[in-house]
């Protein structure tokens, strides 16, 4: 089968020698409809760490939707010609960890593992594993648009904004507002946050920040967000900073604005070797300030993607304002991902193939 493949650092391309999936007893096999590009990827393939050198060649890809094509015999809850979601992350259920209430860890199965074993979601058929714990049924209304949202730009802020500890009434900045800052500014409101104050640059995310709830914009280019935040407040700290963009070095600026007993959240990867340095006395020396600094992976699983799929359905969420590009055919998958690559577009936000041609 064919797949947009990984080919070196900074090297992707298309592979048409990649044999085609055959389920496991607890596995299945989706043809994808919908699909996205996300920055992991180009970051990944931009890097390539050492430690990462088993996925070349490998398909590239996280973000997907699709309908089951074929089902492994021990799977209950799925047939084919459903319609279904699967998050970025497969999680393993029946590990320890998982039972520990952090299925999301799984050290011998990481994202890169996962890729060289099975494969992304950039391919003609897309390999599942555990079927019935990591994929749900889309429900009617939902429309592809908003379903492939779901599976990681709405999901893991979302995810996120629980462990940022979110009270009703709280303020709560969003540092970064792509589609994944949007999306936590919609899932801080829904958490009950009285004042959303977001902070980025470009006039197309900050009109997409209030239709999701942000109260107050911040443009990073103007002055030091600090100081900006902070004269917004009176110089009332934030209860809560969540990091959905920039360098590392945006975690010593959200230790320097929230409050003492406030919690920063952080989905942005840094990737590369560089260390992330922040000065002692924002963290409190270490403890003084009791602050909170928590790294955030996707919850997973077919729990949290129904859970994800209620909120559009019922009308709480429409991640749909996420998509900026619509790219149509699976040959398609290659100019989309190199329109997130180069970032040169302002009204960039995020890209969606849909594939009909499979």
């Amino acid at each position: 089968m064919k797949g947009y493949c990984i080919l070196g650092k900074g090297k992707t391309g298309w592979r048409n020698d990649l044999p085609k999936p055959v389920p496991k007893p607890n596995d299945c096999i989706i043809k994808p409809t919908a699909v996205c590009p996300c920055t992991s990827d180009i970051h990944i393939v931009d890097t390539l760490p050492p430690t990462y050198s088993h996925i070349i060649g490998a398909v590239l890809g996280h973000e997907g939707i699709g309908i089951v094509t074929d089902v492994g015999s021990e799977v209950k809850s799925l047939k084919a010609g459903d319609r279904v979601a699967g998050l970025s992350m497969f999680m393993d259920f029946r590990s320890m960890d998982s039972q520990a209430g952090l299925a999301q860890y799984n050290p011998d199965d990481s994202y890169p593992d996962r890729l060289a074993k099975f494969g992304g979601t950039f391919a003609e058929s897309v390999y599942v594993y555990e079927a019935d714990s990591n994929l749900a049924l889309i429900p009617d209304n939902v429309t592809d648009k908003q379903a492939v949202m779901v599976t990681d730009m709405m999901s893991t802020p979302f995810t996120q904004a629980e462990l940022a500890n979110i009270q009703y009434g709280d303020t709560v900045v969003v540092i970064g507002v792509g589609p994944v800052g949007l999306m936590a500014i919609c899932a801080a409101r829904l958490k009950g946050a009285g004042r959303v104050i977001a902070v980025g640059s470009r006039k197309s995310c900050f009109d997409r920040a209030l239709i999701y709830g942000a109260t107050d914009l911040v443009n990073y280019k103007n002055a030091d967000i600090v100081e900006q935040i902070l004269t917004l407040t009176s110089g009332r700290k934030p209860d809560s900073v969540l990091v959905c963009g920039g360098g590392s070095e945006m975690i010593g600026k959200a230790l320097k604005i929230v409050k003492f007993g406030g919690t920063v959240s952080n989905v942005a990867l840094f990737w590369g070797e560089d260390n992330t340095i922040f000065p002692n006395i924002d963290w409190g020396f270490g403890c003084v300030e009791q602050k909170t600094i928590t790294g955030t992976q996707v919850k997973g699983g077919r729990y949290w993607t129904e859970k994800m799929l209620n909120l559009i359905s019922y009308g709480c969420v429409d991640p749909s304002h996420l998509c900026s590009h619509e790219y149509y055919g699976f040959d398609k998958i290659e100019e989309a991902y190199f329109k997130m690559s180069d970032k040169a577009d302002p009204e960039l936000i995020k890209p969606v193939v849909y594939i009909n041609d499979l």
